[in-house]
């Protein structure tokens, strides 16, 4: 299989003591200065529970967040492989010398309409993976007709082979609208795509159409611009999008959602892509961009909290600490009662003291010791870290924490980068 790089690959997001490029880019919003981005969990691949390619298994390793970016920094090599000291430099990071810093450019327009053709299979660095044929024109030329049975056939085939998890999520999504995008029968073929992943390539459909209307939306090459608008139309002519559960039960006032949820916590959504996991996400993101903040915060936390209580302790970590970010949040909320806010702050110290009842001098360690750290010594230090990353959002908005939490944030620096 082809893949190819283009802006994402060149451009290294700094957003706290977060780092996201390639395809760990997900949306950007250059003018506000804001950046949706997968950010690593801390755990093993190795030691996932769940099938590769499955939403589970996506999860387990990354988690999808929203935050205003603070640098942006280009590679005009445009090469996804660093020297040595460039790799040091923007894991640290710093910006590395032969790196260019972007403060009134955007990525997209600083690099255009480039793509480059790699023959590595390499999609933890190079972000979408599309089938050969995406990326054999330039974005900006004519894209070859495809033949409508063979994009059929193959399409069929992508969705049997999705059922056995051998895709990743954004990987299915795309390559079912690329497929759908060279077939004549697009509503026949539509009943024929798996429902784990409808819900995500409706999200997408819908995305692209605001996009057009906007004249927004990332820089893509002409055959996959083509395939998508094409399925993007006739989802909105035939009313796909209209008679979307997801959508619709989404688009609620989030009083009725949080009603749901405390009547209906566990049974089925209305839409069979949906799940408990990705309405807490879902809530949490539109507590950032709604009047209605308060409550979708409420959903959130009530759902992550739920969520945690059905696993096993040892994996409960994602669904809590995304618990405690939502808690942290709407302890900061104008809306907020003093006694919600004394509950909310004794929630988040109870969690965090629970797993770290030990002294911050025990779990020091100094840059030069780092590489006589086991590997258990190391994700250890990375959990910690991003546990304290709910504490560093606190203090940034002014709000007091106890001296002990002061002397674990003053080693962050050398838990994370150690």
């Amino acid at each position: 299989m082809t893949t190819w790089t283009d802006w994402r690959s060149w451009t290294y997001f700094v957003i706290g003591k977060d780092l996201a490029s390639g395809g760990r880019i997900l949306d950007l919003d250059f003018a506000n200065r804001r950046l949706t981005y997968m950010r690593d969990t801390g755990n093993d691949y190795a030691e996932c529970p769940h099938r590769y390619g499955t939403e589970e298994y996506d999860r387990y390793l990354y988690e999808k967040v929203e935050g205003q970016f603070d640098h942006v920094w280009v590679n005009p090599k445009k090469s996804v492989v660093l020297e040595h000291d460039e790799y040091e430099a923007v894991h640290a990071l710093r910006k590395p010398a032969s790196f260019i810093e972007l403060t009134d450019v955007d990525p997209r327009d600083y690099f255009g309409t480039e793509v480059i053709v790699t023959s590595t299979y390499a999609p933890h660095l190079l972000g979408l993976i599309l089938p050969a044929g995406a990326h054999t024109e330039g974005r900006d030329a004519d894209p070859k007709p495809r033949d409508s049975q063979t994009a059929l056939e193959e399409f069929r085939q992508l969705q049997r082979d999705i059922e056995q998890g051998q895709w990743t999520q954004t990987e299915a999504v795309w390559q079912s609208i690329w497929h759908l995008g060279a077939i004549n029968d697009l509503a026949a073929a539509w009943t024929e795509l798996r429902p784990s992943i409808g819900l995500e390539v409706r999200a997408t459909l819908r995305k692209e159409l605001a996009d057009q209307k906007s004249g927004d939306g990332p820089l893509r090459n002409a055959a996959v611009t083509a395939a998508l608008s094409r399925v993007a139309a006739w989802a909105e002519e035939s009313g796909i999008l209209a008679r979307d559960p997801a959508f619709q039960f989404m688009s609620q006032p989030p009083e009725l959602i949080l009603e749901f949820v405390r009547l209906h916590m566990g049974e089925a959504l209305p839409d069979p892509g949906m799940s408990w996991f990705g309405l807490a996400q879902d809530a949490f993101q539109n507590a950032g961009a709604s009047a209605e903040s308060r409550a979708w915060l409420d959903i959130a936390i009530e759902v992550h909290a739920w969520l945690a209580e059905q696993k096993p302790k040892v994996e409960q970590s994602i669904s809590r600490q995304s618990e405690m970010y939502a808690r942290a949040h709407r302890l900061l909320h104008a809306s907020t009662s003093q006694a919600e806010r004394d509950l909310d702050r004794q929630v988040i110290l109870e969690w965090f003291f629970r797993h770290e009842s030990i002294a911050p001098s025990q779990a020091a360690v100094c840059p030069r010791d780092s590489l006589r750290q086991s590997v258990d010594e190391r994700k250890r230090q990375a959990r910690i870290a991003r546990m304290l990353g709910v504490f560093e959002m606190l203090v940034e908005r002014g709000e007091p924490v106890p001296d002990r939490i002061r002397e674990w944030l003053a080693l962050v620096p050398y838990m994370r980068y150690g």
